[in-house]
């Protein structure tokens, strides 16, 4: 699995590895630092306030994100 960062507008800012066996808490615990995070993200080109993380269940690089959970309470 993978942690991508999403802005409102469902545009990529960041990723990172999750591992299957990570607890939910511990990702949320992550989410929760990342809220209104200012962030500026090379290749993007602009300032994005986090306001929406999700996970994205991936089967490969090529492959279309399948399924989003929202991790927003």
């Amino acid at each position: 699995m993978i942690l991508f960062v999403v802005n409102p507008n469902n545009t990529f800012l960041a990723g990172v590895g999750i591992s299957d066996g990570t607890r939910i808490e511990s990702i949320q615990q992550s989410v929760n630092r990342l809220k209104g995070t200012i962030l500026d993200i090379k290749g993007i080109g602009n300032i994005a306030n986090i306001t929406h993380v999700g996970i994205y269940l991936l089967k490969g690089i090529s492959d279309l994100i399948k399924k989003e959970v929202s991790l927003m309470t």
